[in-house]
């Protein structure tokens, strides 16, 4: 993973805030549409991962195939896909910005929710994978720190995720899984 590097001052028509996490394959920052008046984040792929032709068109597929998957789907719990510019020299997915908090922070004995919100977010989440399953997508652990985030008390938002028909095998969504389980291990735990 590379070291932070300075902000970029625009990424395609966005103009960039703030860098908001780093994963295996990009950065995400969050920016403004100036055209639309709203904030987005962007998912701009790494440089080092486009400097070789054999690689960089991979990834490019990679992006493309998602694109195409990604854009169709609509459910309250999944975060939009807004824009994205493939042929950028670091491409990248604008995506809805959404402001909370990953729910991890609520996994700790300080700052458990009630179990009832557990479970309500719990159901959501799982609508939501399910949603993206029958669109042909799965949950992506990228290492995102804002893999599931909190727009409100009760409304979770899934981001990271790819086309199952990208990988050779089908995995589980770890991180909604791993995030409920503590959510819901931690109050049992505390009770």
């Amino acid at each position: 993973m590379n070291a932070p590097s300075a902000l970029p001052l625009h990424i395609g028509k966005y103009q960039v805030q703030a860098e908001l996490g780093r994963g295996a394959s990009g950065v995400v920052y969050r920016a403004v549409d100036a055209f639309k008046r709203r904030q987005v984040a962007i998912k701009q792929l790494h440089a080092h991962l486009l400097r070789q032709p054999e690689q960089a068109e991979r990834y490019r597929k990679l992006l493309r195939n998602e694109l195409m998957l990604t854009a169709r789907l609509r459910h309250p719990n999944i975060v939009r896909l807004l824009d994205a510019d493939e042929h950028a020299a670091q491409p990248y997915l604008v995506l809805e910005y959404v402001a909370g908090q990953p729910l991890s922070a609520f996994a700790s004995a300080d700052t458990l929710l009630p179990l009832a919100q557990v479970l309500d977010i719990a159901y959501k989440c799982c609508n939501a994978l399910e949603h993206a399953q029958r669109e042909g997508l799965v949950h992506r652990d990228d290492g995102m720190p804002s893999t599931l985030a909190t727009t409100a008390p009760d409304c979770p938002a899934l981001t990271c995720l790819t086309a199952s028909s990208l990988y050779s095998r089908v995995y589980l969504p770890r991180t909604c899984l791993s995030t409920i389980s503590s959510l819901l291990s931690s109050i049992v735990v505390m009770s």
